[in-house]
């Protein structure tokens, strides 16, 4: 194929209507709130979330990809883990670390102080 006919596949590509449905549009927006549910009610959240509380525990200072390795929960449900257990005032973000050659946060318990998260 010659050079000319690679390009003109890439400028057809780009010549896609502008109003062109994106994939997470077709599927819907409510997907993840339903998601979100089923892992509420089944249970799933609150067990990932105390394995996670447990990794960091274990070994605080690693990165959601080295808890998502430890608990074999993968680094994207680790990482949402993270979140939760940071809103709830339970881990705190630390400096940023490399890990397979990315930049990514450290995770750290709070500190407790006089009894109280601080």
């Amino acid at each position: 194929m010659s050079a000319s006919r690679k390009m003109n596949g890439l400028f057809r590509l780009r010549s896609l209507p502008h109003d062109a449905p994106t994939r997470h549009a077709r599927r819907g927006s409510g997907d993840a709130y339903e998601a979100e549910a089923r892992m509420n009610a089944s249970g799933k959240r609150e067990l990932h979330r105390e394995r996670v509380l447990r990794a960091v525990e274990a070994s605080p200072g690693l990165t959601a990809a080295h808890y998502g390795d430890i608990t074999t929960l993968g680094h994207v449900a680790t990482q949402r883990r993270l979140s939760d257990l940071e809103n709830w005032g339970e881990v705190r973000k630390g400096e940023r670390v490399s890990y397979r050659g990315r930049g990514m946060c450290s995770w750290w318990l709070r500190e407790r102080q006089m009894g109280l998260w601080s």
